[in-house]
C-alpha cells in the first residue's frame, strides 16, 4: 500500500542500510521527545509497568483518541517545530527557499485533492464484491456503484472472482472507500444498514473482545452493534466526535505518588 501511494504521488522510498543506527538519528530523537510529552499527560501508561507503579492509567485518562490526536498535531507544529534550539520550521524554510549562501529546491506543487491524497495513504482490503455488497469484520457495506462489479470475473484468471480495493478509516468505519480500476477514482460505500451508528475499529475491536469473554459465539453484525449500544460506546463516540464546538477538557493534577501528569486544557 504504501509503496504503490507513494508511486502514484512521485515520492521516493529509501531504505537506511541494515545495522547502521545512526541514519536514524533524527526520527527517533523525534520520536523520543513526543513519547516524553505524551507520558507527561494524565492517563499514562509509562514506559513499562514497572515506573508505572500503582498509578491507575485507565482511571486517569481524560482524553478522547480525537483530543489525542490534535493534541499531537498542536504539539508538533506548534511547540516541537517552533522551538529555538533546533527550530525544524526555519531548517525547512532555508532548505525550500533557501539562503544567501545556498539556493533551496523551491516550493513543490499544491496538492489539488487532498482527499485523493489522504485516501491513498489510508489502510486497505481486497474483497470480492457479491450481490449484498461487500463484508469487513462482519459488517456489510453495498451501494449501487458496486453493482456492475458483482461478481466480477479476475481479468488474469476468469476461473476465480475479481477483487477490489476497499479503503478503510480506522477512526470512522461508517464508509468504506471503493477504488473503481476503470474510473480511477474512489466512491464512497456506506453500511448496508444505515441506521447503525459511527464506530472505530478500537470500538469494533472492543466489542468483538467483551463477546468472546462473554462466550458468545457465531459473532455478526446485529450482535455486534447490539453490544456496542449497551457497553455505552455510542454517547462516548459522540461527544468526542470533532464537530467545531468548543469543548473545554480541563485535567486535574494526579495525587498519586508516581510523577505526576500535568493540567492540560484543550479547546475544540
Amino acid at each position: 500500500m504504501l509503496k504503490r501511494a507513494c508511486e502514484e504521488h512521485g515520492i521516493e522510498l529509501d531504505f537506511r542500510p541494515v545495522a547502521t543506527p545512526h541514519y536514524g538519528g533524527h526520527i527517533e530523537r523525534l520520536l523520543g521527545t513526543v513519547l516524553k510529552e505524551i507520558h507527561n499527560l494524565p492517563g499514562t501508561t509509562f514506559s513499562n509497568p514497572q515506573e508505572r507503579g500503582e498509578y491507575d492509567s485507565e482511571a486517569k485518562a481524560a482524553m478522547t483518541l480525537f483530543e489525542l490526536e490534535k493534541w499531537i498535531v498542536t504539539f508538533i507544529v506548534e511547540i516541537y517545530h517552533q522551538r529555538v534550539h533546533s527550530c525544524p520550521v526555519k531548517k525547512y524554510e532555508e532548505g525550500i527557499f533557501g539562503t544567501k549562501d545556498q539556493l533551496g529546491v523551491g516550493l513543490s506543487a499544491r496538492i489539488v485533492d487532498e482527499d485523493r491524497l489522504r485516501l491513498d495513504f489510508m489502510p486497505y482490503v481486497e474483497r470480492t464484491i457479491q450481490g449484498y455488497g461487500v463484508v469487513i469484520d462482519e459488517i456489510h457495506y453495498y451501494s449501487d456503484v458496486l453493482r456492475r462489479f458483482i461478481n466480477a470475473a479476475d481479468p488474469n484468471d476468469p476461473r476465480r472472482k475479481r477483487h477490489f480495493i476497499f479503503k478503510r478509516d480506522p477512526r470512522d468505519i461508517s464508509q468504506i472507500y471503493f477504488y473503481d480500476p476503470e474510473l480511477k477514482q474512489y466512491s464512497r460505500i456506506p453500511y448496508r444498514d444505515t441506521s447503525h451508528p459511527p464506530i472505530s475499529i478500537r470500538e469494533l475491536r472492543e466489542v468483538r473482545r467483551q463477546l468472546e469473554t462473554e462466550g458468545k459465539e457465531n459473532i455478526d453484525e446485529n450482535l455486534i452493534f447490539e453490544a456496542y449500544e449497551k457497553c455505552g460506546l455510542k454517547k462516548r463516540w459522540q461527544f468526542a466526535k470533532p464537530n467545531g464546538c468548543a469543548v473545554p477538557i480541563s485535567v486535574a493534577p494526579c495525587t498519586n505518588k508516581s510523577p505526576r501528569p500535568r493540567r492540560l486544557q484543550l479547546n475544540f
